[in-house]
């Protein structure tokens, strides 16, 4: 066996490679295009009622605030014309205003993107470490089958899957169509995790974004439990941090058919599908041969207009 990151012989038995240090775990079985996705659904999910957080609405009084002063100057700024401002002019300059806040999400620099959407306060916020606050799912922990489950435990929320080659997630019950999605997560034991997009339970349908502990990754369409396609992949991710135990960043940001990857606030890659156009998010956990516990923490939603 080779280790996935570095190339180097690993011989049988061996947990860690010798020549970077990467943990070593066998790899799920290789999915292929229009192959079930052996996908876990066994726990009974909790119900939850999606609420929105304090600064969703605060955000919302501001924008409201925002708009009447813009209609408030714009009545000002109309009497003003009638006594000699250049009507284009001013058309001109608005014009202008409006086109330097647009982001144009196929072409302009994605860390630029990054910056400019990250850098406003979240809609929706979820530290992800208490049940009792959270609104995201969880699975029941007095249930008899426990070979998937989605629990809080040690400040945060652990996804772990113990079938093997398979994968199992846990959504947050609020569909998003346009938006930025945020979270640090941790594979402390097994194989992989991610994030799941755009996702409808009912049909099965979403986008799967799925990092090992070497920083291997896989961008996926999944349609009726079946890959359609993968969209992106690569074996190593530079700003990735490798091993277990080690907290990355991931952050999706979702626009239209465009959609833009990042590990740890750094512009991974884009592409451009337009499969799904909304639906709920999903923390990952993936399996190879043994149990994969994944953890997450600190997740955040910004909505785009």
């Amino acid at each position: 066996m080779q280790c996935g990151l570095c190339g180097h012989k690993i011989s049988e038995g061996e947990s860690v490679c010798p020549q970077c240090q990467v943990s070593v775990q066998p790899l799920a079985a290789p999915i292929e295009q229009g192959q079930p996705v052996p996908m876990v659904r066994t726990a009974p999910i909790l119900p939850v009622s999606p609420k929105r957080h304090l600064n969703f609405w605060i955000s919302r009084i501001i924008a409201l605030i925002i708009v009447i002063a813009i209609s408030v100057c714009s009545l000002s700024s109309c009497l003003y014309l009638q006594y000699g401002q250049n009507i284009q002019s001013f058309m001109n300059n608005l014009s202008k205003q409006v086109q330097s806040s647009q982001l144009y999400y196929a072409s302009t620099d994605p860390q630029t993107i990054y910056s400019r959407v990250t850098g406003k306060a979240s809609d929706d916020t979820d530290p992800l470490s208490d049940t009792n606050v959270s609104y995201w799912h969880t699975t029941d922990p007095g249930a008899a089958d426990q070979s998937a489950t989605c629990l809080f435990k040690d400040g945060s929320l652990h996804v772990t899957i113990q079938t093997p080659q398979a994968l199992f997630y846990c959504t947050s019950g609020q569909v998003y169509k346009q938006f930025a999605f945020q979270v640090n997560y941790a594979i402390l034991q097994g194989l992989g995790g991610g994030i799941v997009f755009r996702t409808s339970n009912s049909d099965h349908t979403y986008y799967l974004w799925n990092l090992d502990t070497s920083g291997a990754y896989r961008l996926m369409v999944i349609s009726n439990n079946r890959l359609v396609s993968v969209l992106l992949e690569g074996k190593h991710i530079s700003s990735f941090k490798t091993g277990y135990n080690q907290e990355n960043v991931l952050t999706v940001i979702a626009y239209d058919s465009m959609i833009l990857l990042y590990v740890n606030k750094h512009f991974v890659d884009r592409v451009k599908d337009n499969s799904f156009a909304s639906g709920e998010i999903g923390l990952l956990s993936y399996n190879g041969d043994t149990t994969t516990d994944v953890s997450f923490t600190n997740a955040k939603v910004w909505l785009l207009s």
